[in-house]
C-alpha cells in the first residue's frame, strides 16, 4: 500500500473534494509525492536527514510540538531533580514544572515529563523514515548511507534518554501502521525488543557501532560543521557512554579510546571554558555533538504547513526561566551583560553546593582569592558570588560597568543605599549566596555574526549534547570500571588542571591519592568531578538516578521492586557519599518570612505611645519615635551604627570580624526585633515550628512513572511499580523494571 506523504495544510483541507469526479484521481498530480516517487535520489535522502535533525533540534532538546512555552522539557528533566539545584522562582508555586521535578512532589502528570516523552517519539518518527526508505535500497549511494547512519546515530540518542526515563519503553524501530498499538519492549509481541533497561543500552551502542563504518570524520579540532553532525567520533562516544550505563567496561573504554584517538577533539584552555556556552564556542575542539541554531529571515514565528516555526525552534523564554532576577537589586547590573534580558530565577544553588564548588577549585570559601577574585577558571564560568554581582566585583567588565560612580572601597559600597537588594520578599526564593552563570545568556548569542536576530531572548548559540570533557570523564569510569585506576586518575588530571587547578607537590591536582588504588574512591573522584565539571548540563541527575546516590539504593523494597544485590547494597556508603535528603545537605523546602515582633509594632517601649496613637502628629513627629529597626538612621530605631554592626560581609580580607561571629550578631538581631511566620513550604513542619522537614525520596523517582494521558492513549502499556495505575482505579503499578532484569548501576 502506498504511503503518500501530505502537508499538515492538505490533511486539514481535503476532505469533501473526494464525493465526486473519482475519474479525476487518475490524473497524475504534478504536486503530489508517494514513497516511490519521493525517496529516490541523494536530495530526497538529504531532504529526509534534514527533517530528523530538526527533529532532534525541536522535539529531543528543544521545546516540542505543542509544547510548553518558557522552558525546554529536556532540560527541565535533566537539570531540576539534581542535587546541585535548589527550586527558584520569583515566589513558592510560581515555575512549579521545575519546583515538583526538583522537590519529588508530584505524582506522575508534571507537564516536562509528559512533553519530553511525547517528544522523543515524535523525533523517532523521521529517523524511522530515513532507515526504512533508505537502509534496504538496492545500489544505494554513499550518501544515502551516511544519511541512514546519521539517522540511526540520532534515534538510538532518543533511545538512550527514553531508557533512561523510563526503563523499557515501547521499542518502535520500524514504521508502523495506524492501526497498531506499540507495546513495552519486553512484552512477547516485541520479540526483537531490548528486554531489560541495560539492553537497551547496550542496543544503543550497538547501533552506534554499526553506523560509525558510513559515517563522516570530523576533519580537525578546527572543524565547526564537524560538530554541528554525527560523526563517527559521536557515534563511538555516544556508544561508549551507552555501554557504560549497560555496565560494560570493558566495551565502552574500547569505544571511548577511539575517540581519544582520533585527534580530532581537545579540551580548550581554561580561559575559554566560558565561552563552551555561548555563542562564541559553537564548534569549538570541544564540541563533539551540538545542536546548531542558525537564524532563518524566512521562517514564520509559529508553525504552519510549511514546517516549524521560529518560535518552535528556539528556547524561546527560557533564557528568562534560567537567570537570576537581577532585577531585584538596586543597580540592575546583568542589563548590559545578558542583553536587557530580565531573569525570573528558576534555578537556584544549593548554599552547600556553592561552597564545596569554591573548595575545590579555588581552596577556598570566600568570595575572593588572594588577588582579589577566584581563581579557577571553571568556577568564574560556572558560578558567582552575589557579593560580586550586587557590589560590582565580579571581574566582568559588563557587569562592574554599572559600579563605576560607586565608592572604590568595598567596605563603603557595603553601606551605600545605592547597592544591595531591594525591599520585598518576592524575586529571590530559592536563591542563596550563591549565582549560577554558567548558563545565563550573554549579549550575542542572540545574534549571528552576520546580524541575524529574531530577539534577545531567542538564543542562537547552540544546545551541547556532548563535550570531549565528558568523554575523558567516562573513559575514566570506564577504566575505573575496568580496574584500570591509574588511566582513569590520568583522565581527572587532564580536566582539573584545564580548570585552573595546581597539581601540587604530588601532582594529582587535588585528586586522594587512593584513587589510584581503590575503586571505590576512584569512583567517588569521578563522580565527585562530573558534579563540578557538568553543573547545570544535564549530566549530575544523570549520575545520581544511575549511582542510586538519593539513597543508596536502600529503598526499593518499600516499593515492592528488586532488591540492589552489589556494592554491599548500598551504594552511597560503597562511594563515602551523603545521600539525597540527609540533613547536612540541607535539601529542604525553604520559604521563610519575618515580620517585627508585635510589641514593636504597635508601641515605642517607653512612654507606651503607639506609632499612630496620637493622630493630631505629623508622620515626621510618629517616626522619630517609630522603633522599627529597618527605618532609615535618625526616624526612630536603630542608629547607623546599631544597624551597621548586624550586616554580614562574609569577605574577611576586607571585613576583620570573623564570619561566625557576624552571623551570631545577624541571629541576635533576628530573635531581638522579628518573629518568624511559618508558610507552606517551610523547612519546619506547621504544627510545630520547630521539626525541620526535608525533600521525601521515593524510590520510584528512579523510573519515572507513565502520565494518564500515555495511559489512555496506550492501553497495552503497564504502570511502572510506585506509580498510579489509571487503569487500576489508581492502585500501584505492577511492573518494575528492576525485576525485568534492569538495572540503575551494574549489580
Amino acid at each position: 500500500m502506498k504511503k503518500i506523504i501530505f502537508s499538515m495544510l492538505a490533511l486539514a483541507a481535503g476532505g469533501a473534494v473526494l464525493t465526486s469526479c473519482e475519474e479525476k484521481l487518475d490524473i497524475a498530480q504534478k504536486a503530489s509525492l508517494t514513497t516511490e516517487t519521493f525517496y529516490q535520489t541523494d536530495d530526497d535522502a538529504e531532504q529526509a536527514l534534514a527533517a530528523a535533525y530538526e527533529g532532534l533540534q525541536v522535539n529531543t532538546v528543544g521545546r516540542v510540538q505543542d509544547g510548553p512555552g518558557i522552558y525546554t522539557p529536556a532540560k527541565a528533566m535533566s537539570c531540576e531533580p539534581g542535587d546541585d539545584v535548589n527550586y527558584g522562582s520569583e515566589y513558592y508555586g510560581d515555575h512549579e514544572w521545575g519546583g515538583s521535578l526538583n522537590e519529588f512532589r508530584f505524582l506522575h502528570t508534571p507537564e516536562a515529563i509528559y512533553h519530553h516523552y511525547r517528544g522523543l517519539y515524535l523525533s523517532i518518527y523521521p529517523d524511522n523514515l530515513v532507515i526504512e526508505y533508505f537502509a534496504n535500497k538496492e545500489n544505494a549511494t554513499p550518501y544515502m548511507k551516511q544519511a541512514v547512519a546519521e539517522a540511526r546515530v540520532l534515534r538510538a540518542y532518543n533511545y538512550f534518554l527514553l531508557a533512561f526515563y523510563w526503563g523499557t519503553p515501547p521499542f518502535v524501530d520500524h514504521l508502523l501502521d495506524a492501526s497498531v498499538i506499540p507495546v513495552k519492549s519486553e512484552d512477547d509481541e516485541n520479540p526483537e525488543a531490548p528486554k531489560t533497561q541495560q539492553d537497551y543500552f547496550k542496543w544503543v551502542g550497538d547501533q552506534c557501532l554499526m553506523a560509525a563504518d558510513d559515517l563522516s570524520e570530523r576533519a580537525s579540532t578546527a572543524d565547526k560543521e564537524g560538530a554541528y553532525r554525527v560523526t563517527k567520533g559521536f557515534a563511538w562516544a555516544m556508544a561508549g557512554k551507552a555501554y557504560m550505563f549497560a555496565g560494560d567496561y570493558a566495551k565502552a573504554k574500547d569505544c571511548l579510546k577511539k575517540v581519544i584517538d582520533s585527534g580530532k577533539y581537545a579540551l580548550v584552555p581554561g580561559s575559554e571554558f566560558m565561552d563552551q556556552f555561548h555563542i562564541q564556542g559553537d564548534g569549538s575542539p570541544e564540541k563533539v555533538f551540538e545542536v546548531n541554531f542558525r537564524y532563518n529571515a524566512a521562517a514564520g514565528e509559529w508553525s504552519d504547513g510549511s514546517g516549524y516555526g521560529w518560535n518552535i525552534h528556539s528556547t524561546w523564554m527560557e533564557p528568562n526561566s534560567m537567570q537570576i532576577r537581577s532585577d531585584k537589586f538596586v543597580k540592575q547590573c546583568l542589563n548590559k551583560y545578558t542583553g536587557s534580558v530580565t531573569g525570573w530565577g528558576s534555578i537556584g544553588v544549593p548554599e552547600w553546593y556553592g561552597e564545596a564548588f569554591a573548595l575545590n577549585d579555588n581552596g577556598h570559601g570566600n568570595p575572593m582569592g588572594e588577588k582579589g577574585e577566584y581563581q579557577s577558571d571553571r568556577f568564574k564560568a560556572t558560578l558567582m558570588h552575589i557579593d560580586d554581582m550586587v557590589y560590582g566585583e565580579s571581574g566582568i567588565e559588563a557587569i562592574d560597568t554599572y559600579y563605576k560612580s560607586m565608592p572604590a572601597k568595598h567596605a563603603d559600597r557595603v553601606k551605600s543605599k545605592n547597592i544591595g537588594i531591594k525591599a520585598g520578599r518576592k524575586g529571590h526564593y530559592g536563591q542563596s549566596f550563591w549565582i549560577p552563570i554558567k548558563h545565563v545568556i550573554r549579549a550575542g548569542d542572540a545574534e549571528e555574526p552576520d546580524g541575524g536576530t529574531w530577539s534577545t531572548v531567542h538564543r542562537l548559540n547552540n544546545i551541547i549534547i556532548m563535550r570531549y570533557a565528558e568523554v575523558l570523564l567516562n573513559y575514566a569510569e570506564a577504566a575505573c570500571g575496568a580496574g584500570d585506576y591509574g588511566v582513569a586518575v590520568e583522565q581527572l588530571k587532564r580536566i582539573r588542571k584545564r580548570a585552573g587547578l595546581e597539581a601540587g607537590d604530588d601532582g594529582l591536582y587535588g585528586i586522594d591519592a587512593a584513587a589510584q588504588s581503590s575503586a571505590a574512591a576512584c569512583m567517588a573522584a569521578i563522580l565527585y568531578e562530573r558534579q563540578i565539571e557538568f553543573a547545570y548540563e544535564g549530566k549530575r541527575f544523570e549520575d545520581m538516578r544511575r549511582w542510586l546516590l538519593f539513597d543508596g539504593g536502600t529503598g526499593f523494597a518499600a516499593i515492592g521492586a528488586k532488591a540492589l544485590t552489589g556494592w554491599g547494597g548500598n551504594t552511597c556508603n560503597w562511594l563515602g557519599f551523603t545521600p539525597y535528603g540527609d540533613a547536612t545537605k540541607n535539601v529542604r523546602n525553604d520559604q521563610i518570612e519575618f515580620r517585627l515582633r508585635d510589641d514593636l509594632n504597635y508601641t515605642d517601649g517607653k512612654s507606651g505611645r503607639t506609632w499612630e496613637g496620637d493622630v493630631k502628629a505629623s508622620q515626621a513627629e510618629k517616626d522619630k519615635t517609630n522603633p522599627d529597626p529597618l527605618l532609615k538612621a535618625g526616624m526612630g530605631g536603630l542608629t547607623r551604627a546599631e544597624r551597621d554592626a548586624y550586616a554580614v560581609d562574609i569577605n574577611e580580607k576586607v571585613v576583620t570580624t570573623p564570619l561566625a561571629t557576624q552571623l551570631e550578631n545577624l541571629k541576635t538581631f533576628y530573635n531581638t526585633y522579628l518573629v518568624r511566620k511559618t508558610l507552606k513550604g517551610d523547612s519546619y513542619d506547621s504544627a510545630t515550628g520547630t521539626v525541620p522537614v526535608y525533600n521525601k525520596w521515593n524510590a520510584r523517582y528512579y523510573f519515572w512513572g507513565l502520565t494518564q494521558g500515555e495511559q489512555i492513549n496506550n492501553p497495552t502499556l503497564p504502570q511502572t511499580v510506585g506509580w498510579e495505575d489509571y487503569h487500576n482505579g489508581g492502585a500501584n503499578g505492577t511492573y518494575d523494571p528492576l525485576t525485568a532484569g534492569s538495572s540503575v548501576v551494574p549489580n
